[in-house]
């Protein structure tokens, strides 16, 4: 009887101590997915900030584009104002406002606006390159989020490499017009390809602030 009840007792001691490091073991689990849950919220947190700020930026590059060619229609009105409500600083609130008023004109009064925004021929834009996701840290921990949200991002990240690199063609294209040598038939050949330049950049930050919209909806 004794040596069973000490056999018993052994079980006993036993199972307390496969309870007790089970529990550790499950406890360190649930602290690590909860510190892993934590850091993915706080970098999506992160990841859509600089994901609106950089829309509402190249929103406002395709505008100054469009008006620069006068080919800024009412839908270009109301696409800029519809991503200036959602990405945009609260600052912009006096921009929207006057939208809103101009939005009010007829199509024909929005159309003589436009061509009289119109730049000279000859006259070109300087623009500048805008950086994505630059200190590293969201990419290197992209690996938290699914793989159709890190396909997404890096989808993006190109897209904004091919925005830069336009931006490069067209500020090359922009100092040759100060360019004696640019005139004539160069000069020509100059401005058709900076307007080249201007169109395809109107085309990959206009799919770019749709791409950047359509994640942060989904998300």
């Amino acid at each position: 009887m004794i040596s069973k009840i000490i056999i018993g007792l052994e079980d006993i001691k036993l199972l307390y101590a496969f309870l007790g490091w089970s529990s550790a073991i499950l406890s360190q689990t649930i602290i690590e997915k909860i510190k892993v849950a934590s850091k993915r919220r706080n970098l999506k947190i992160l990841v859509f900030s600089e994901l609106k700020d950089i829309g509402f930026r190249l929103a406002s590059v395709c505008s100054k584009l469009q008006t620069h060619l006068g080919i800024k229609d009412r839908e270009a009105f109301e696409r800029l104002r519809t991503i200036y409500k959602k990405f945009g600083p609260k600052s912009v609130q006096k921009d929207i406002q006057v939208m809103d008023e101009f939005l009010k004109a007829t199509d024909d009064q929005i159309k003589t606006v436009t061509l009289l925004g119109k730049s000279a021929q000859g006259i070109g834009l300087s623009l500048k390159k805008y950086a994505l996701f630059s200190t590293g840290s969201i990419l290197e921990n992209l690996y938290l989020f699914d793989s159709e949200f890190q396909r997404d991002i890096l989808d993006i990240k190109f897209q904004m490499n091919v925005f830069n690199e336009e931006i490069d063609s067209a500020n090359f294209y922009h100092r040759l017009t100060f360019d004696p040598a640019a005139m004539g038939t160069n000069g020509d050949l100059v401005r058709g390809n900076l307007s080249g330049i201007y169109k395809n950049l109107i085309s990959v930050s206009t799919a770019l602030v749709n791409k950047i919209e359509i994640l942060v909806e989904r998300n």
